[in-house]
């Protein structure tokens, strides 16, 4: 289901609320982006392949609404 326990830097998988009640709350963060922004990594540093270089890559998403 695209699901997993580390990214492919090592890093923990973690629940990340991108938007928030309309607002931009964070963004997706691999290692490499977030140590040039001062962030800590949110665990989604994926790779296509072992050939190139981790991204920023979503897995599964959920949508949520408040009723």
């Amino acid at each position: 289901m695209g699901a997993f326990a580390i990214d492919d830097e090592g890093h923990p998988a973690q629940k990340n609320t991108l938007i928030q009640d309309g607002i931009l709350m964070d963004y997706m963060w691999d290692g490499l982006r977030s140590r040039s922004q001062g962030r800590k990594s949110s665990g989604n540093g994926r790779r296509q392949s072992y050939m190139v270089l981790p991204m920023v890559r979503m897995t599964t998403h959920t949508l949520r609404t408040e009723n």
